[in-house]
């Protein structure tokens, strides 16, 4: 279930933007809970009690102006998503604190819809990757990980190997295809037999020599079963995640 909040002063235009928010979202079938805000201070007194997964902003409103919102906001929860909805389009803004996730100008209404389901696809996308499975390992011992966090998975004969981004190796007792089927799909990419990669961590794609280089210089081997959906899947993954 993703909670999200839309805050906006003018109230036509944040009630149109909560309708078609949840027109994609349940086209989408995704989760969701949508609360409408007229003013900072109402969104920034729900946030404390209960962090916004997103938060679709103004940032031109005379109450709490937005970037002190905004800035209010991602103190409170910097796991939240910020996306700045404005029609001030010369605004310059100042990221020293925090980066918002989108900008989305308010322009024409077939535009701005295009534009609303490009992020609306990549916030959940993003909040997928966030979302922690729980792994045990062969020691018993259960153990919970961001998809996100997931840098590399291979399999031996009885065991899967996780390395995380922090470099440390979790054995797991299952087989590849089974806990592939609980990772984003269109984060993790098969390049062998015996190997999925997070995408995020792919620097290079080395088609001539059959590889897949992460980062820190460390590569796999692609097999030609592999090679032109690897291509496929990462052009959709930089779609939606950078």
């Amino acid at each position: 279930m993703i909670n999200i909040a839309v805050c906006d002063d003018n109230k036509d235009f944040s009630e149109m933007l909560c309708r078609l928010i949840d027109d994609i979202m349940t086209e989408s079938k995704i989760p969701h809970k949508i609360a409408n805000y007229f003013s900072g201070s109402k969104l920034i007194e729900q946030h404390k009690i209960s962090a916004f997964d997103a938060v679709f902003l103004n940032v031109a409103m005379p109450e709490t102006e937005g970037f002190i919102t905004a800035k209010e906001v991602f103190g409170i929860s910097d796991k939240t998503y910020i996306i700045i909805v404005t029609a001030e389009n010369g605004l310059v803004y100042d990221g020293s604190d925090f980066t918002p996730f989108r900008f989305l100008s308010k322009s024409n209404c077939e535009i701005f819809k295009m534009k609303l389901f490009y992020v609306i696809q990549s916030l959940s996308a993003h909040l997928e990757a966030d979302e922690p499975i729980f792994l045990e390992t062969s020691g018993g011992v259960k153990r919970s990980a961001a998809p996100s966090q997931i840098v590399l998975i291979t399999s031996g004969l009885t065991h899967v190997y996780y390395t995380l981004s922090s470099g440390e190796v979790l054995r797991v007792r299952g087989k590849l295809n089974e806990l592939q089927m609980r990772l984003p799909s269109n984060l993790f990419a098969r390049v062998n037999r015996s190997s999925l990669v997070n995408m995020a961590y792919i620097s290079q794609i080395s088609i001539p020599k059959y590889r897949v280089i992460l980062q820190g210089e460390r590569y796999i081997e692609l097999s030609e079963r592999y090679k032109d959906s690897i291509e496929d899947k990462y052009i959709q993954y930089l779609k939606y995640y950078n």
